[in-house]
């Protein structure tokens, strides 16, 4: 994405920080793995209380898909306890190794939020000033609900099968219209 040119500098720069952090984040990962099943690393309460919170900042990130400001609130404070906690727990790690990989996590996720943030705000200014019918903020209450969607509504809520082209992707899919067929009569017969 950093020579595609059809997105703009500040989308290529946000994917090539994403990237920087991925890099920098699973090896950071992958080594405390491999510390302690070779034994380097003693499990007690000082690894295992980021590692839980780790887990569950994985967890919630499929919430992004349902309610993106939910995602993101949610995320913030596991990002908030986690540094906290990797931060108090720092002198407490039983190896040079280990504090470095703390280290990485907290680069990796700063990375991250300052690319999310750029990201999120370049796209909810984008979305008031551009004619866009999917982001105009003209026809939402407010540009926040123009980027993030209504606060009360999930995903499949307002589903429109009448849409052509949801006609067209079940026709694609699975073929023709009589696969869509009500058969719950025939369901119900022994």
């Amino acid at each position: 994405s950093l020579y595609d040119l059809k997105k703009d500098k500040i989308k290529r720069g946000c994917l090539f920080a994403d990237a920087l952090a991925t890099v920098i984040h699973h090896p950071s990962a992958a080594l405390t793995i491999c510390m302690a099943n070779t034994g380097t690393l003693q499990l007690d309460r000082y690894v295992f209380d980021a590692i839980i919170i780790l887990c569950l900042q994985h967890m919630v990130s499929l919430l992004k898909y349902f309610h993106r400001f939910l995602y993101i609130g949610v995320q913030i404070l596991l990002e908030i306890w986690l540094e906290w906690t990797i931060l108090s727990n720092y002198e407490h790690l039983n190896h040079w190794t280990l504090e470095m990989v703390g280290c990485g996590i907290l680069l990796s996720h700063w990375i991250w939020f300052v690319s999310g943030s750029l990201d999120f705000f370049k796209e909810l200014i984008m979305a008031n000033f551009e004619g866009t019918e999917e982001k105009k903020a003209s026809k939402r209450e407010s540009v926040f609900e123009a980027f993030c969607g209504p606060i009360n509504v999930g995903k499949f809520e307002n589903f429109d099968s009448s849409n052509s082209i949801s006609e067209e992707m079940k026709k694609g899919s699975l073929g023709s219209e009589e696969n869509f067929a009500d058969n719950d009569d025939e369901d119900l017969d022994p």
